[in-house]
């Protein structure tokens, strides 16, 4: 074997992907076994999405609030990590509420950005950090509501409707 020393062992430095625990032989006799078992008995398999299904609808109806709540917790910590990387103020004036602090997009172009990521918005900002730390400073500041509005005022980025 390619990993393995005379003895048997993992050679040092080497992490399995299975950690040694099962052989790759077995693994895949296993696998085999488990394709023929599910097409053998996909009717039962059915009958249990189908009862995973309906114990999820009932679970999100009567937790409704629950669910919404966690789900904007959530949202909130990403976008106060994004607001934190950019400096956590207005470039501006200062300005330290996170209420109204916003992503400007330098050179303009964020309402097609926004729109093409949606709810996942501040996501994609997360991953844009973690991917390249300086290229996002030079795409993106901070701005309070109001200095955001008087930035696209100046540069007669308004939309007429």
């Amino acid at each position: 074997m390619l990993y393995r020393n005379e003895k048997g062992q993992f050679l040092k430095g080497f992490i399995p992907f299975n950690k040694g625990k099962i052989d790759p032989n077995k693994h895949k006799k296993r696998l085999e076994y488990l394709k023929k078992y599910y097409k053998k008995n996909i009717e039962k398999f059915r009958e249990k999405r189908k009862l995973r299904k309906e114990y999820h609808s009932e679970y999100r109806k009567k937790n409704r609030i629950k669910i919404r709540f966690s789900i904007k917790n959530c949202r909130n910590e990403k976008r106060k990590k994004v607001l934190d990387f950019l400096g956590g103020k207005c470039v501006r004036c200062g300005f330290t509420d996170i209420r109204a602090l916003q992503v400007d997009h330098i050179h303009g172009g964020g309402r097609t950005e926004i729109k093409k990521y949606n709810r996942e918005y501040v996501l994609y900002l997360l991953k844009q950090i973690e991917s390249s730390h300086d290229d996002f400073r030079k795409k993106y500041q901070l701005l309070c509501a109001n200095c955001n509005w008087i930035k696209k005022s100046e540069n007669n980025e308004i939309r007429k409707h």
